[in-house]
C-alpha cells in the first residue's frame, strides 16, 4: 500500500463528510466497511457499468490507497473494505471514493477498534437495543451482517447471553441471521451477543454484534377470545352426563373486569333449567400462559327436552363480546355406527388393494401370463418380440457386447422363449443394409435400446436409431423399451427425440450386482420388468415346448 490518495484528494471531489453510523468492532475480528454511497446518489452495479464509475478506498490518516489484492490483510472490493482481521491500530476514518473521468464523490466511514479478551461476553460501546412485551414471541435479528453473507462461504451464527450459549430449543428457535424467544418473561431482558463464524480464502473469521433487549409490560389489553369450545355440535345418548366448559382468554396484562357464562334463550343457563345442574366460575392467572376465565355447566343426567337447545356461551370486557354456540343433538342409533364400520373396513381393504397392486403391479401381471396360455397372439404378421438397438464396440469383451449377446439372450430366448433380432448376429449376408434394418424393426413387437454413457454419441447417427425413433414417436407403430447399461446423468448429448421417449418411458435401470449372476435369474427386479414391457407371454409355454 505505498500509493497515496493525494492526487485524488487535491482535485475537486464532492465530499459528503462522515457517514452518521459508525462501527465499534472488537480486535482480531473479521470486519466489513460498506461503502453508503447509495444514500448520496443513486447508483448500482448497472449505472456503475453504463459510466464507467470505478471504487477506491483509502486511510484518512495515512492517505494511503487500499489494494485489492485478497491475501491482504486489508483490501478492497468494490463498495466493501476487508480487515482479516482486524487490529487497534486499524482506529481510523476511511474514505470511500466513487468516480469516473469527469464526476467525483466521496464519503468517510469511522472505525472504532477496541481490545476485548473474550467476544462472547464482550458488552460494546454501542449495543443494538431492542424491546420487546411481556408474553409476546420476540424476533431479534443479529445486526449489520447481511453484507457477510456469501453462498461459497461457510456460515455460523452463535448465540450467546450472559456469555453462556443458548441451548434451549424450546424457548429460542435460531433461524439463520434471527434468535427467536419464545413467550417473552422478564428474565429474558439482558445482554445477547451473536458470533457470524465465516470463511474467507480459507481463513477462519469471528464477527460478533451485542444486543441489549428490554422486557415490558403488557403492550395493550385484549378483548376476549373464546377457545373453547369452538361453534360446534356434540352427540350425546339420553341419560348421559355432560360437561360443559367455556374458556377465554383475555391476554398477558391486567384485565379489565372479564364475565363469561352460559345462557339457553337469552336467559341465565341456571335460571332456565332452575339450578338442576351444576354451574361456576373459575379464573387463571400466570406470567407465561396469560389470563383465562372460564365458566362451566354440569348436567348429571342429560334429558330427551335438552335436545336441540342452543346452548350459548358469553365472554366479555370494556373492549368487547364474544360468543360461542353449542347444540346438543342425540347420537345415531348404533347401526349406522356399524355400517360406518363397515364401510371403513371396505375402504381400507380397497386401499390396501391398490396399494398392493401398486407396489406388486409387475409381479402381478407376470403371475397372471403364467396361468393364462391362451393371452399371447401371435396372428399380427411379425417376425420377431424384439429388435435390439446398442452401441456398436470394436470388442466383444464390453459390456454392452457382454449384456446384448450374452445375458439378454439367455434370459429373453432360452428362459421366456422370446425371439430377438440383435445386428450383428442375425443379420443375413449379402442383404441390403437399409432395407433389412427396416424391415426387421417393423417386423418387431418391442425395440429394446441399450443405452450407456457414450451411447448419445455413438447412436445419434445410426440408421436402426432414426427408424426406430420414427416407428416409435410417428407412426405409433412400437413400443420401446429403455435399458440403462450404465448410470446417465446427463442427457445432453442424445437426441431431442430419444431424450422425449426418456422423458416419456423411463429407462430400466441395470445393477453392477447383475454382471455377478452367471446365470440371471427371472425373478430378479431388473429381469422382471424387462418381461413386463415384452410382448405377453407365459414362461410356461417355454416348458411346454
Amino acid at each position: 500500500m505505498n500509493d497515496t490518495a493525494d492526487t485524488w484528494t487535491n482535485e475537486l471531489c464532492i465530499d459528503k463528510g462522515i457517514y452518521f453510523e459508525r462501527s465499534f468492532v472488537l480486535e482480531r475480528e473479521g470486519v466489513l466497511l460498506h461503502c453508503p454511497m447509495n444514500l448520496y446518489i443513486e447508483w448500482n452495479e448497472s449505472i456503475n457499468v453504463k459510466y464507467n464509475y470505478s471504487f477506491m478506498w483509502y486511510n484518512n490518516k495515512t492517505a494511503e490507497i487500499i489494494k485489492t489484492e485478497e491475501k491482504q490483510r486489508i483490501h478492497m472490493k468494490n463498495e466493501f473494505l476487508w480487515f482479516l482481521p482486524v487490529l487497534l491500530e486499524d482506529t481510523s476514518i476511511y474514505y470511500c471514493v466513487l468516480r469516473n473521468s469527469t464526476y467525483c464523490i466521496k464519503v468517510a466511514v469511522s472505525l472504532t477498534v477496541t481490545k476485548s479478551a473474550d467476544t462472547s461476553c464482550f458488552r460494546d460501546t454501542k449495543a443494538y437495543g431492542v424491546t420487546s412485551h411481556f408474553g409476546n414471541s420476540k424476533q431479534m435479528r443479529c445486526p449489520d451482517l447481511e453484507y457477510y453473507e456469501n453462498p461459497e462461504e461457510v456460515l455460523e451464527i452463535k448465540w450467546y447471553k450472559v456469555c453462556n450459549p443458548i441451548l434451549d430449543r424450546s424457548k429460542y428457535i435460531k433461524d439463520h441471521f434471527d434468535l427467536i424467544i419464545i413467550n417473552v418473561t422478564k428474565s429474558d431482558a439482558g445482554i445477547y451477543v451473536c458470533e457470524l463464524h465465516f470463511l474467507h480464502n480459507g481463513a477462519k473469521y469471528v464477527k460478533a454484534k451485542t444486543i441489549n433487549m428490554e422486557v415490558k409490560g403488557c403492550s395493550s389489553a385484549l378483548r376476549p377470545k373464546i377457545v373453547q369450545p369452538s361453534n360446534n355440535t356434540i352427540e350425546l345418548q339420553p341419560g348421559s352426563n355432560l360437561n360443559l366448559s367455556c374458556i377465554a382468554f383475555t391476554g398477558h396484562c391486567d384485565p379489565p373486569v372479564t364475565i363469561v357464562y352460559w345462557a339457553v334463550n337469552n336467559t341465565y343457563i341456571e335460571n332456565y333449567f332452575n339450578y338442576s345442574i351444576q354451574f361456576g366460575n373459575g379464573k387463571h392467572q400466570d406470567e407465561i400462559q396469560g389470563n383465562y376465565f372460564e365458566a362451566y355447566v354440569f348436567f348429571p343426567e342429560f334429558k330427551e327436552e335438552y335436545y336441540d337447545l342452543l346452548l350459548v356461551c358469553y365472554a366479555m370486557n370494556g373492549l368487547g363480546t364474544e360468543i360461542a354456540n353449542v347444540r346438543i343433538i342425540k347420537s345415531p342409533p348404533s347401526f349406522q355406527k356399524e355400517i360406518i364400520a363397515v364401510f371403513a373396513v371396505l375402504a381400507s381393504v380397497l386401499l390396501i388393494s391398490v396399494c398392493t397392486y401398486t407396489f406388486f403391479k409387475i409381479d402381478i401381471v407376470l403371475w397372471y401370463r403364467d396361468i393364462n396360455l391362451g393371452d399371447y397372439h401371435e396372428n399380427d404378421d411379425k417376425i420377431y418380440d424384439a429388435f435390439v438397438i446398442y452401441p456398436k464396440s470394436s470388442s466383444s469383451l464390453d459390456n454392452t457386447s457382454i449384456f446384448v449377446t450374452e445375458f439378454l439372450p439367455q434370459v429373453l430366448e432360452n428362459q421366456c422363449g422370446y425371439k430377438v433380432f440383435i445386428p450383428g448376429r442375425d443379420d443375413l449376408p449379402g442383404g441390403a443394409f437399409v432395407e433389412t434394418v427396416e424391415e426387421n424393426i417393423k417386423a418387431s413387437r418391442r425395440l429394446i435400446f441399450v443405452l450407456t454413457k457414450s451411447s448419445g454419441k455413438q447412436l445419434e447417427n445410426t440408421f436402426e436409431q432414426q427408424i426406430g425413433l420414427h416407428d416409435a414417436l410417428i407412426s405409433n407403430r412400437i413400443k420401446v423399451i429403455l435399458i440403462e447399461l450404465e448410470q446417465i446423468k446427463d442427457c445432453s448429448e442424445f437426441t431431442e427425440s430419444m431424450r422425449h421417449v426418456i422423458r416419456k418411458e423411463g429407462t430400466i435401470k441395470w445393477k453392477e450386482t447383475e454382471w455377478k449372476n452367471k446365470s440371471p435369474s427371472l425373478n430378479s427386479r431388473f429381469w422382471k420388468r424387462v418381461r413386463y414391457n415384452m410382448p405377453p407371454r407365459s414362461s410356461r409355454l417355454l416348458e411346454g415346448s
